[in-house]
């Protein structure tokens, strides 16, 4: 029987070019309706209400449902483009070099069209480091505020990758990136020397060339554990889009950076999961690691169920090309340890509220909170929440 997650992978698969296959029809209207809520869990509603909008034997509510989220994404693509282009014209008034990365700027890289890729959650602008202050400060006279304090900014600085910024009034994120990658995960593409520009509503805008974008989209992909689709069809529509891609020098980059496991990775997930075409020399390169197609096949099977938190650092220790990049990332998660059973142990409102500890006593709260959750959750909970604040 049909599931939602065959007629989405369908879907992508008929976007890539693949042989125009009978769609797979569940039985079930409950599966029906499972696909509006797979699509856009993974980040696909504009792939799924596309390809499904014409075909009468799926039910008018499913089209109807999908097409009115896709308008609504659709307009808030367009409001952060006209944001954008904003930031981007106070950044140059600034002095401050910038790259839009993802959202707007990819949608029209990769699929040539504002409203054919998902809604995107925020604008992330890619800038040197040295630039991080004055750009902070342009975003401030736009509105912008920063939610962390100077001592997690310095923690972000040294072991992230990039600083937040949210306005209220629209409501509209900013992330300002110094990096792809946090130093954890190090992805060292130089992605300034063969920047390009593509049209937003009408403005150039400066951003990635097709290969850095290629490689940025794995690296991406692959820090997150590639749990969403949209990651994979990002890659898939780059390719099909530009097939002039020099391939060359993508794979010259990846082995220079000794990032190769990863872009393989990456590709090997478009090919396989939703066709996209690859030429001999890179499925060539894609056949080098044959032990990558099992670990591929669990990322796809895991589609949308939050694969972060289920095995990922069994998942991160198979990445990598080098033993030093494994031990820089356990060495980091060990560095966070400490923090995390902080965080574990600080008394929630409700510990408070439940059990009044004053003076010296109040250093009792972290012996009260383990039996408390247990009371209230059980032992299953209790074991599921410390893994996933210790080892996610």
């Amino acid at each position: 029987m049909a599931t939602a997650s065959d007629v989405v992978i369908w879907a992508a698969r008929r976007a890539m070019g693949a042989a125009a296959n009978p769609m797979p029809r569940p039985a079930e209207a409950a599966e029906w309706n499972r696909v509006v809520d797979f699509a856009g869990r993974n980040g696909v509603i504009p792939l799924a209400a596309g390809t499904l909008r014409g075909d009468d034997s799926v039910p008018f509510a499913v089209r109807r449902d999908l097409d009115k989220r896709h308008l609504a994404g659709a307009g808030w693509n367009a409001i952060l483009a006209r944001e954008m282009l904003g930031i981007l014209a106070d950044f140059r008034s600034a002095g401050i070099d910038v790259l839009a990365y993802k959202g707007p700027a990819l949608a029209m890289l990769a699929y040539g069209d504002l409203a054919a890729r998902h809604a995107s959650s925020d604008i992330d602008l890619l800038l040197r480091r040295s630039a991080l202050a004055r750009a902070g400060e342009a975003l401030r006279e736009r509105g912008y505020r920063s939610s962390l304090s100077a001592a997690e900014e310095r923690h972000f600085l040294r072991h992230r990758y990039h600083l937040h910024f949210r306005r209220r009034s629209p409501d509209v994120q900013v992330e300002l990136h110094w990096a792809l990658t946090p130093s954890y995960w190090s992805f060292p593409l130089d992605c300034w020397r063969h920047a390009k520009t593509v049209v937003v509503s009408g403005s150039p805008v400066p951003t990635l060339d097709p290969e850095g974008a290629l490689l940025a989209l794995c690296a991406h992909g692959a820090k997150e554990g590639w749990p969403r689709l949209i990651q994979i069809l990002d890659v898939g529509q780059l390719i099909v889009r530009h097939p002039q891609l020099d391939w060359d020098r993508v794979f010259h980059s990846a082995e220079r950076m000794r990032r190769q496991r990863i872009l393989r990775l990456g590709l090997l997930l478009a090919n396989q999961c939703i066709g996209a075409p690859l030429p001999r020399l890179a499925l060539s390169e894609v056949g080098k690691e044959p032990d990558l197609e099992p670990l591929a096949q669990r990322l796809e099977r895991n589609l949308g169920q939050g694969f972060f938190a289920k095995g990922f650092h069994e998942y991160a220790l198979k990445v990598w090309n080098r033993p030093l990049d494994r031990l820089r990332y356990v060495a980091y998660e060990l560095g966070e340890l400490p923090g995390r059973v902080r965080d574990l142990a600080a008394p929630s409102q409700e510990d408070r509220k439940a059990v009044e500890l004053r003076g010296p006593f109040a250093a009792l709260y972290p012996v009260i909170r383990p039996f408390r959750a247990l009371r209230q959750h059980g032992l299953r909970h209790v074991v599921r929440q410390v893994r996933g604040n210790l080892w996610t």
